[in-house]
């Protein structure tokens, strides 16, 4: 977490087509979504 990349820039650069797509598998790896894992201090 060294990024200040916005989300959506992470998930095109992982190719994943669409921010729901990234969103699910995150959220199925990680419990939490990618903003949740932003927030975090």
């Amino acid at each position: 977490k060294i990024s200040d990349k916005t989300i959506k820039a992470i998930v095109f650069d992982l190719g994943f087509y669409d921010n729901a797509s990234f969103s699910k598998f995150f959220k199925c790896h990680t419990n939490m979504t990618p903003s949740q894992f932003k927030a975090q201090p």
